[in-house]
């Protein structure tokens, strides 16, 4: 509330002149008014400072907590990413050890299949070669025995050693490319055991005809001596399931010839042996 006063100035001139002001005085009344308006005032500005800083502060709570919770909810995720990213790739890795395991393997049988058949290839042709080789030393034994027996008197007792020599060495060559031949079959296989005893009886009489022969006996006087019969019957005795009947029948025959014809049926027999050995064996 104000108040308007009146108060007289009296102002002297210099002259000695008085003069007489009159000035009108507004006069706030209520001076407590005013400072309770403005204390309100104050007290509004600072609840609504305080209202707008409760306000900041609760949305910066809010935008931290969002941050917060989004920063977590990120990292979360990165994680989930990055593990998932884990498990694919110990996954891939899983499947190509897996993959490239099973190549090994499966390259590494068939390296060994290759060298399986490469050895087995291998292991027939010395059997062809050691086979072939052991038939052509029992022809030529054959062979130098029928050139003997086209030879009468003087002409088959000259250089008769000389003749015995060769006849030596073709049968220390015989037993050589049956000892090559032998390593290469199954020791105590049926087929093993038929090879040898054809082998074993032509070597047992080609020395009785050497020895013979070297006594200046005549090729068509050489005689199969009772220790090969006893052999034949004791080995067939020994071996039963070797032979069947008609092969034993069949050997029987055999010897009761002459050396040189048993020679020559015997060798026969061999390389017939030796041949259906090496068929089979290709086709194993």
């Amino acid at each position: 509330m104000t108040q308007q006063n009146t108060q007289a100035v009296v102002l002297q001139q210099p002259n000695g002149e008085k003069l007489q002001v009159e000035l009108k005085i507004t006069q706030v009344a209520d001076d407590t008014t005013a400072i309770k308006s403005f204390e309100k005032s104050a007290d509004i500005s600072i609840a609504s400072f305080d209202y707008a800083t409760g306000i900041a502060v609760f949305l910066a709570l809010c935008a931290t907590g969002l941050a917060y919770w989004f920063g977590v909810r990120s990292f979360v995720l990165t994680k989930q990413s990055f593990d998932s990213l884990i498990e694919q790739i110990k996954s891939s890795e899983c499947v190509t050890l897996s993959t490239n395991k099973a190549l090994i393997v499966s390259q590494e049988n068939q390296k060994k299949a290759e060298l399986d058949h490469a050895s087995k290839q291998i292991e027939v042709d010395r059997t062809f070669q050691y086979g072939g080789a052991l038939i052509i030393c029992l022809d030529k034994f054959i062979l130098e025995l029928y050139r003997l027996s086209a030879l009468d008197g003087e002409l088959y007792r000259a250089n008769i050693y000389e003749k015995v020599m060769r006849l030596t060495q073709l049968n220390e060559e015989i037993l050589s490319k049956f000892v090559l031949f032998g390593l290469l079959m199954e020791k105590g296989s049926k087929e093993y055991e038929r090879i040898f005893f054809t082998y074993d009886l032509f070597l047992r009489i080609s020395w009785d005809a050497v020895d013979d022969i070297r006594d200046l006996k005549f090729i068509s006087d050489l005689t199969i001596k009772t220790e090969i019969i006893e052999y034949i019957k004791e080995y067939i005795s020994s071996y039963p399931n070797i032979f069947n009947e008609a092969e034993i029948k069949n050997m029987q025959e055999v010897v009761s010839k002459n050396s040189y014809d048993a020679l020559v049926k015997i060798s026969a027999n061999c390389a017939a042996e030796i041949h259906d050995y090496i068929v089979t064996k290709k086709a194993a």
